[in-house]
């Protein structure tokens, strides 16, 4: 099965251990930001590490997740938000849909290289993608039509997961939720290179989602990597498309 969180094909890595083996230029600015952002030497985003370590090129994949991929659009105006965009495979896909996208990251990183997947794609960018804190993010007067929280939930620390529902609540009655996070049925192993992410039970997302309607729903493990810095791997992800209650 490929990994719907997936990245683009690149040399592997000879091993899954958390080594640099990636080019002295990606590596030097891998550890920059690894260094300014945390004093322990850990990176306060765990993902920028894995973000420049791909020097230039996109992290994921170059389609996007499965659910947002089955998206269809009916050509009236519709607004989506993708809250935790990171690179933007799923936000370029929305844009190509017609959709009027906002999205937002905790990464500048990412949403440089998101800025970059556009451009490489030959398409402008025509959505509103800013760094921000989910946890803090307040919109004012603000409905979509579809949330896309696409491998967010998981990236919250565990005692800020309750956030995640003002980003629920931004979806209009009858809207739509596409979400996918990864679980506890794998652990997350040092050699991924993302300390500090306590991943959810499958419990807890059904719990945290009680209230919605789901039209589809998938608890599956999946191989994936992250080339050139972290080798093959195992997840455990859950994924639901759900509705907003009218």
């Amino acid at each position: 099965m490929s990994n719907d969180l997936g990245s683009r094909s690149s040399p592997q890595v000879e091993s899954s251990s958390c080594t640099w083996s990636n080019t002295n230029d990606a590596r030097s600015r891998a550890m920059s930001i690894t260094e300014a952002s945390s004093g322990a030497g850990l990176p306060q985003r765990p993902y920028d590490r894995l973000y420049l370590s791909r020097a230039g090129l996109p992290l994921w994949g170059d389609s996007p997740g499965r659910l947002v991929g089955g998206l269809s659009y009916q050509g009236q105006s519709k607004i989506a938000l993708d809250a935790g965009c990171g690179d933007g495979k799923n936000a370029i896909h929305l844009e190509r849909l017609g959709f009027d996208v906002i999205g937002i990251d905790h990464s500048d990183v990412a949403i440089k290289l998101l800025h970059e997947r556009f451009h490489s794609n030959g398409r402008p960018v025509l959505g509103s993608y800013s760094v921000a804190d989910v946890r803090t993010w307040r919109p004012v007067g603000l409905e979509v039509d579809v949330l896309v929280s696409y491998g967010l939930y998981h990236c919250l620390p565990q005692n800020d997961r309750a956030t995640h529902e003002h980003l629920l609540n931004l979806i209009r009655p009858g809207g739509t939720l596409l979400f996918c996070s990864l679980t506890d049925g794998v652990p997350m192993g040092d050699e991924h290179c993302t300390p500090g992410i306590e991943l959810p039970s499958v419990k807890e997302v059904d719990e945290h989602l009680q209230g919605f309607t789901i039209l589809e729903r998938s608890v599956e493990k999946f191989d994936g990597s992250h080339p050139p810095l972290v080798g093959p791997h195992r997840h455990e992800a859950i994924w639901i498309s759900a509705r907003r209650p009218t």
